[in-house]
């Protein structure tokens, strides 16, 4: 059977690894990645930092994907997954089975953009409450600045997701930084990366 696969993936890996050694040191031991989809990102950034414990979390209709890569592929030995991780707008709360109380690294790409901003407010949240003190969150992904889009391509891409469904879009990066630091974490650093797509690098204090 052929496994999913997301050309992006491929193509955003390197560059989105590199980021990621800049923050990951010797002393952290726990890595979570929000929103594994295919599978791909885990497979190739847990092998990188084998001192790490690495969970990966999403929606329970992802979990097939990952299931199959590893009964197809080798996973890393450091892989462990998948794990639940799903934004129930209902009962108004993130609804997970993850097996540590807090991380010292947290990881998502491509995620809030994809999900109501309601959906998207409960996800920051929980991270943020699930990332130890001095942990950091990298969050990967096209955001708007001071209301504008990085580039045209964004902007139709924005009007695309609305068009699938009005509650996605692309988020303000305001907005974003507004509801973490009201958790306790402090913007670090923003990445520019390729094909009009950001890091935004926190710490929790």
């Amino acid at each position: 059977m052929e496994l999913p696969h997301s050309p992006a993936c491929d193509r955003n890996k390197e560059v989105i690894a590199a980021a990621l050694k800049e923050w990951v040191t010797e002393d952290m031991k726990s890595f979570l990645e929000v929103g594994f989809g295919t599978g791909q990102h885990a497979y190739h950034f847990a092998p990188l930092f084998p001192h790490l414990t690495y969970h990966a979390a999403d929606q329970e209709s992802y979990h097939p994907i990952l299931n199959l890569r590893m009964n197809t592929i080798e996973k890393p030995s450091n892989l462990e997954g998948p794990f639940l991780f799903y934004g129930n707008q209902e009962k108004d709360e993130i609804e997970h089975n993850l097996p540590l109380e807090s991380y010292d690294l947290i990881f998502s790409a491509n995620t809030l953009h994809i999900m109501s901003w309601h959906e998207g407010l409960l996800t920051l949240g929980k991270m943020a409450s699930l990332l130890d003190s001095g942990g950091v969150l990298l969050l990967y992904g096209p955001f708007t600045f001071e209301g504008n889009f990085t580039s045209d391509s964004n902007a139709l891409f924005d009007q695309s997701l609305k068009g699938r469904d009005p509650r996605m879009g692309i988020r303000p990066y305001e907005k974003v930084r507004e509801k973490l630091q009201s958790h306790g974490l402090d913007e670090k650093k923003i990445l520019t990366m390729p094909a009009n797509n950001n890091i935004l690098a926190f710490q929790k204090t």
